[in-house]
């Protein structure tokens, strides 16, 4: 990947507040109050899920009193002021960037596999998005530029200072296919800085290793049998050991990897030392998981909450909490030293078990202070 061009600024064609109105239509989405929830009356079309608009006239919903149920109220072609603004962005682009030269395959579609298309927008708070680019919403119209139709793109707004880790978040969404795993309840397994799908701050960290393997940025070593394994630094190197059980083959299984706070992204870090993951690829098992100890039911089944991102990626961390701790697996603390096991008589101590609560054949023993270079010996039973 590199990047083609930066262009800009452009100035918007109207003011903030046309942008971020609210939408040109009469079927308002059943989230009346924007808060994430199913609340009593929002379920407008009785299916049990946040979802709609539901294409049913609401009495308090007949704004111009015609007795139909309109879209596009004002007849310019946009319900959404944002995606009006994604089409006039890249209009403004147009005449100074060659889009149609990214079609690598001729197909008349330019894909994020093509040419990535970031939109940053100045704002004092950050926040950042993927969505559907449209050419005209009302009837609808595909975005077609230079010969070439855009369909994702990605936006951030920015942040003051701006937020590096934004723009990386987004980016690795529209480039990679990577999830988001971050939650704003206590979760005792979520990744907090040690991904940037979690915690991106202005000071981004590096992905956790399932993204890393999927992308084909690891050169893991997988363990199925006992020995002594040594972990290079894993910001400079591709180090990484897949714990593998033919039995669970590729639908479960645990990687390591050694984050040391060194001279770039990963100086920023909390902690340094060995993370321990725990990686459930099957579906039908990660969705049906129950709510995590001491982690709120309610959010947990959440809608916003849901996701493979959320519930496939699970770090085994030390200690867990509440509150969260960011402790990595580091021996020069007998906290965050002692050996992992699949099982533990010391009640405090986490252990490696598959998630349906049976012990793995896995256990990691004689964890050194934390490093560049770290050495495990590893128990495969």
């Amino acid at each position: 990947m590199e990047c083609v061009g930066v262009l800009g600024w452009f100035n918007a064609n109207k003011p903030a507040s046309h942008y971020w109105g609210p939408k040109d239509q009469e079927d308002l989405p059943e989230d009346r109050n924007n808060n994430g929830l199913l609340d009593p009356g929002e379920d407008l079309n009785s299916n049990g899920v946040l979802d709609g608009p539901d294409g049913i006239m609401q009495p308090d919903e007949d704004t111009n009193g015609n007795g139909k149920l309109d879209y596009d109220l004002d007849g310019n072609g946009w319900i959404s002021g944002h995606v009006e603004k994604w089409a006039e962005a890249i209009g403004k682009a147009d005449p100074v960037f060659d889009f149609k030269a990214y079609d690598i395959n001729h197909d008349g579609v330019l894909n994020p596999s093509e040419l990535g298309i970031q939109i940053v927008i100045p704002q004092n708070d950050t926040f950042g998005t993927n969505r559907y680019a449209a050419g005209r919403e009302q009837p609808w119209e595909p975005l077609v530029v230079d010969g070439v139709r855009i369909e994702w793109i990605s936006e951030a707004y920015i942040g003051s200072p701006p937020s590096a880790g934004l723009v990386a978040h987004e980016l690795a969404h529209l480039l990679l296919g990577a999830g988001d795993m971050y939650v704003y309840y206590f979760q005792p397994y979520m990744a907090g800085p040690y991904s940037l799908m979690d915690d991106s701050p202005s000071n981004p960290p590096h992905l956790d290793p399932f993204h890393k393997l999927k992308v084909g940025w690891l050169l893991p070593r997988i363990v199925t049998s006992s020995g002594w394994y040594r972990i290079r630094n894993i910001e400079t190197s591709s180090d990484a050991l897949i714990l593998y059980d033919p039995d669970r083959g590729q639908k479960e299984y645990y990687i390591i990897e050694n984050r040391w706070r060194g001279n770039s992204y990963d100086q920023y870090l909390p902690d340094s030392g060995l993370a321990v993951w725990h990686i459930i690829e099957d579906p039908e098992v990660f969705d049906a998981l129950p709510a995590p100890p001491n982690a709120s039911v309610q959010q947990w089944n959440a809608p916003e909450y849901q996701g493979w991102g959320r519930r496939a990626i699970r770090m085994i961390r030390p200690i867990y909490g509440p509150p969260l701790n960011w402790s990595l697996w580091d021996g020069s603390d007998p906290s965050t030293g002692y050996d992992l096991l699949p099982l533990d008589p010391n009640p405090n101590h986490v252990t490696l078990k598959w998630v349906d609560g049976t012990p793995s054949a896995f256990s990691v023993h004689y964890f050194p202070g934390a490093s560049p270079e770290m050495e495990v010996y590893i128990e495969v039973q």
